[in-house]
């Protein structure tokens, strides 16, 4: 018998999803509740660390240089 064990509430919502490309690394918004109520703080957050500030964004797609702008990204808005 299996037993479903659900997880803790920080779990159960992934904010980004991360998306492996031949070009770029990109991540894919899939919380907009929490995009929308950290916009603007995520939004100059990006102006003073990454190269292109807010046009690493593509609609719902964040686009990044590489791995490590990605990774720095992911460590500061992710859960």
């Amino acid at each position: 018998m299996i037993t479903r064990v659900d997880p803790p509430a920080q779990f159960k919502m992934a904010r980004f999803e991360v998306q492996t490309s031949q070009y770029q690394p990109n991540l894919l918004i899939l919380d907009h509740d929490y995009w929308q109520a950290n916009e603007w703080a995520i939004q100059e957050w990006m102006a003073e660390n990454l190269p292109r500030g807010i046009h690493h964004q593509f609609g719902a797609i964040l686009s990044f240089e590489n791995e490590r702008d990605r990774m720095a990204f992911l460590l500061r808005w992710g859960p």
